[in-house]
């Protein structure tokens, strides 16, 4: 959870001796919604760090709601609180979206495992559909070729997802912010 997101009942109730823990995930696709709480969520395994965020979630599918839907690609947002005073809260951790679905069945129970990653994961299988070499008379920065990359308007990276880039501006960094800003690698930039 992130601290900015909670409120300051929720930052009491983690705080407390016995906390009773929420968590939902909550699935979109379109008009599509679908939300699953700890009732029919029975595992869960989600590291999240600044590189990556993936995730593993077992759901309980005993009523067969989740077998006919084509679950691959849909975001998923996992949600993690308490009860409070004000009711169920929660804070909403960095989307992720469905790339492996796998369904399974034993005695009495139907289940649905859903394997998810999140953005820094999907960059990571992004790759450049053709090798790219600046020009002589290139006048891109390190942030425009960055915004354009990450934008997919760079020509070999039109095929990736799109993502907007916000640059913090206003960093301590001077010398990063300095190099971002103006250095111009068309000498040696190779993609």
């Amino acid at each position: 959870m992130r601290d900015s997101d909670l409120t300051d009942t929720l930052k009491a109730a983690q705080e407390a001796k016995t906390i009773d823990v929420l968590v939902k995930i909550v699935l979109t696709h379109g008009e599509d919604n679908y939300t699953y709480e700890r009732d029919r969520i029975l595992e869960r395994n989600h590291p999240e760090g600044p590189w990556s965020q993936t995730a593993k979630v077992l759901l309980d599918n005993s009523k067969g709601v989740l077998t006919d839907l084509p679950l691959q690609g849909f975001q998923a947002v996992i949600s993690y609180g308490a009860v409070t005073p004000n009711g169920e809260e929660y804070s909403a951790c960095a989307p992720l979206w469905v790339i492996a679905p796998r369904f399974d069945s034993s005695p009495g129970k139907l289940t649905c495992e859903l394997s998810l990653i999140g953005i820094p994961d999907w960059l990571a299988k992004d790759k450049a559909s053709r090798n790219y070499f600046p020009d002589e008379d290139d006048t891109k920065t390190i942030k425009t070729l960055l915004t354009e990359i990450m934008g997919a308007t760079l020509g070999c990276f039109s095929h990736c997802k799109s993502y907007d880039v916000v640059f913090d501006d206003e960093g301590e960094d001077f010398f990063a912010l300095s190099l971002l800003n103006t250095y111009k690698p068309k000498d040696s930039l190779r993609i």
